[in-house]
C-alpha cells in the first residue's frame, strides 16, 4: 500500500533509517502529562483559592493540559523515515509527507532551532532535530543522494555533530604537501 502511494519501502540489503525523539523526552513528555496536573492539585490543595478564583483555577488546569497533551502527541507521532529512495516524515500537525531524493531542492539547519530543514522544490519541507534519535545515519543518507552542493547552508548542522561536510564537485582538493624551501 505504501507503495503505491509513492512512499519509500526498504527492500531487502537496503538502508533503512527511522528518526525519533529520544526515549528519554518521550518518557519526560510521559511524565509531564501526568504529574503536572497532579502537581496543581496538590498545590491548590495546600493553597486553596478563593471563591472568586474558580476561573483562574481551571485557566490553570486548562493551559497545562493543553500544553503537556500537546507535548507528548509530538513526542510519540513524530517519526522521520529514510530509505535509498526518499525520505517521510510524520508529524502531529501536519500530517504525513513524502519527498524522493531528487525533489530536494536544500539542505538548510537554523542553528537557533537546531533544525535540519529538506525542502522540496514545492516549497515544503521536513524538519529534522539534531538531538533526535537517528540524525547521523540520516545524514549519511543524505550525503549519499542529494549533491553536496545542496548543503551547503545545513555546515553549521554538520559541524555540530561532528561530520565532516560532503565536497561539491567544484571544490578544489587541497593537498598536504612538504613546505618550501630555499634551494630546492
Amino acid at each position: 500500500v505504501a507503495a503505491a502511494r509513492g512512499r519509500p519501502v526498504p527492500t531487502a540489503g537496503e538502508i533503512a533509517v527511522l528518526v525519533r525523539h529520544s526515549p528519554a523526552f518521550r518518557a519526560f513528555t510521559f511524565l509531564a502529562t501526568l504529574t503536572f496536573p497532579i502537581g496543581l492539585t496538590i498545590l491548590f490543595s495546600l493553597y486553596p483559592p478563593a471563591r472568586g478564583e474558580t476561573g483562574y483555577v481551571l485557566l490553570a488546569y486548562g493551559s497545562v493540559v493543553v500544553a503537556t497533551v500537546a507535548l507528548y502527541w509530538e513526542a510519540v507521532r513524530y517519526y522521520v523515515f529514510a530509505t535509498p529512495q526518499g525520505i517521510e516524515c510524520r508529524s502531529p500537525w501536519r500530517g504525513a509527507r513524502y519527498f524522493a531524493w531528487d525533489d530536494i531542492r536544500t539542505v538548510t539547519f537554523n542553528p537557533a532551532a537546531g533544525w535540519f530543514a529538506f525542502e522540496a522544490w514545492d516549497g515544503d519541507r521536513i524538519r529534522v532535530h539534531w538531538t533526535a534519535v537517528g540524525v547521523r545515519d540520516l545524514l549519511h543518507l543524505v550525503e549519499t543522494h542529494v549533491p553536496a552542493g545542496m548543503v551547503q547552508r545545513a555546515r553549521p548542522g554538520w559541524e555540530r555533530l561532528g561530520r565532516p561536510m560532503p565536497r561539491s564537485a567544484d571544490e578544489p582538493v587541497l593537498e598536504a604537501r612538504r613546505p618550501w624551501r630555499r634551494g630546492e
